[in-house]
């Protein structure tokens, strides 16, 4: 027979293990680490003597080291910390295709590993990376589009896609046009985006929105990321050469533009695009500084219609005034051509101008 005594000391340490236990028990980490491959692209050429590898990898718990390998060789290199990124000396092997392997490692040990083909080998004419032009319309009044476009940004901002992309920013006029940088650039603005947003009409147009090398793909700022990622495999139509001579008031854009395939398309456009970044300013959303703003399209929004034929380089040239309210230093050109009646763009460049 248990005394009552001994029964209430019994239930106390049963109680007290039981809260114990609780108290010590944790969850156990499942979650492995995402990880994104920004350089090389799948496919890429790359050069004879060393791979460059731009990354980004995240974890709840912390990123305890990231293996890379070729060949699913031995390790090559080991980041700890950011900024993610390493150069692989690949001097020693064959030029032809070969696979990049990315690991990354958390506290716990899961891991998460990515492979990207690429090629080692001279760039040959025809093999002209393909630069993405990414077009967005947005408001600084619109209140979606302030995440989305530092959403776009944060996954851009690197040294692959600065070489890679290039972006322009549309203002609209909606939902208000008390946005400034509408006003500012109105002229050239409005037609081109009735052009994108075609056959859509234009009453049922909203921001954000954005396209990638003509296509449509839609709000989220995720999918413009994804979009311009496949389209960056593609190989290009054309390549399109950019420099740049000081005049008085402006400077001199010369274009240079070499079919490296039979184009098919009645209406060739060849547009020319003034861009602004850093510009500070505010208009209701959460954005006080914007980037890649469009100022002006030369010569028009419907830009100049031209014909190619293979093998030939056709030569252009740009005069460039800057507007009194342009800070020079921040400008760039964006210079692509597109098939007007399909809305696809065959190629892009982008040169600064300061």
């Amino acid at each position: 027979m248990i005394r009552p005594f001994c029964s209430l000391v019994i239930l106390a340490l049963f109680i007290g293990i039981g809260c114990a236990s609780k108290e010590e028990s944790v969850a156990p980490d499942l979650e492995a680490p995402l990880l994104d491959i920004y350089s090389p692209a799948p496919g890429d050429t790359v050069g004879i003597d060393s791979l460059v590898v731009l990354f980004q990898a995240v974890d709840d718990i912390g990123i305890t080291k990231v293996d890379l390998s070729i060949d699913h060789g031995p390790t090559a290199a080991t980041v700890f910390t950011a900024p993610w990124k390493a150069v692989l000396p690949i001097a020693a092997y064959d030029n032809g295709p070969h696979s990049l392997t990315v690991s990354a490692f958390d506290a716990v040990g899961n891991v998460t590993a990515k492979t990207v083909p690429f090629v080692k080998g001279l760039k040959h004419e025809e093999e002209i990376p393909r630069i993405v032009l990414v077009e967005i319309v947005t408001s600084a009044n619109c209140i979606p589009c302030a995440p989305a476009n530092e959403t776009y940004k944060q996954a851009t901002d690197n040294e692959f896609y600065r070489a890679r992309l290039a972006t322009i920013k549309y203002h609209a006029w909606f939902p208000r046009s008390t946005d400034s940088l509408w006003r500012q650039s109105q002229t050239w603005a409005r037609p081109r985006i009735e052009y994108l947003f075609s056959p859509i009409p234009i009453a049922n147009a909203s921001a954000p929105n954005a396209w990638v090398d003509g296509t449509a793909v839609g709000s989220s700022a995720t999918n413009w990321v994804s979009a311009l990622q496949s389209r960056l495999s593609v190989p290009p139509e054309l390549g399109i050469d950019l420099s740049k001579r000081d005049s008085a008031g402006g400077c001199v854009l010369d274009i240079s533009v070499k079919p490296l395939t039979a184009i098919g398309t009645a209406d060739l456009r060849l547009h020319t695009v003034i861009t602004e970044n850093d510009i500070s300013y505010n208009d209701g959303n959460a954005e006080t500084m914007h980037y890649d703003v469009m100022r002006c399209m030369i010569p028009n929004a419907e830009g100049e219609q031209i014909s190619l034929t293979p093998g030939k380089t056709e030569r252009f040239t740009r005069f460039i005034i800057f507007a009194p309210f342009w800070v020079r230093e921040k400008c760039s050109a964006v210079v692509f051509v597109q098939d007007h009646s399909t809305k696809q763009v065959l190629q892009a460049a982008k040169i600064a101008l300061h």
